[in-house]
């Protein structure tokens, strides 16, 4: 076989593996509704980074059934208290990566970030609902997405999951 033939098939896979890469690594980067979802999680990170935990978890928080369960304890406080910890215990964020997006059914998103500090990295965890219509319908897009859970850890092998 001469060098010639094996180069349609070498430029074949890579062609490939560049359409598929997305897929593979589960990011639906194509889709408005997941893109609007990161918006929210990113910008609440970016705040994070910044020092404003308090206006994060607000801004984030403002049409959650979550909302409604901080108001009534401390949960809040203390979350608010853990994350400014971050900055104390792992070092100034460094960059904020989305490293999956995973869709469960039409109506359920989880999204993984890597908030990668100074010293080390910490994994953030969103998940957002939106209700189903009754009846077994599909559910309308104007539908809104409600965070459901918002969680961090300082497992890295997860961020690979």
């Amino acid at each position: 076989m001469s060098p010639r033939a094996g180069k349609p098939a070498t430029i074949c896979a890579i062609l490939l593996s560049l359409v598929w890469a997305p897929a593979a690594i589960g990011q639906d980067t194509a889709n408005p509704m997941v893109e609007s979802l990161h918006v929210r999680a990113f910008q609440f990170l970016e705040k994070v980074a910044q020092d404003q935990p308090e206006i994060a978890y607000q801004d984030l928080l403002r049409d959650s059934p979550l909302m409604k369960q901080f108001d009534q304890s401390d949960a809040l406080k203390k979350l608010v208290e853990k994350t400014k910890d971050l900055q104390v215990k792992y070092g100034e964020c460094r960059k904020i990566e989305r490293v999956a997006v995973k869709k469960a059914g039409e109506n359920l998103v989880v999204l993984r970030y890597l908030y990668e500090c100074e010293y080390f990295p910490v994994v953030w965890h969103f998940a957002f609902y939106r209700t189903p219509s009754r009846d077994n319908l599909p559910t309308p897009v104007d539908q809104p997405w409600r965070l459901i859970t918002v969680r961090f850890d300082t497992e890295p092998e997860k961020a690979a999951e």
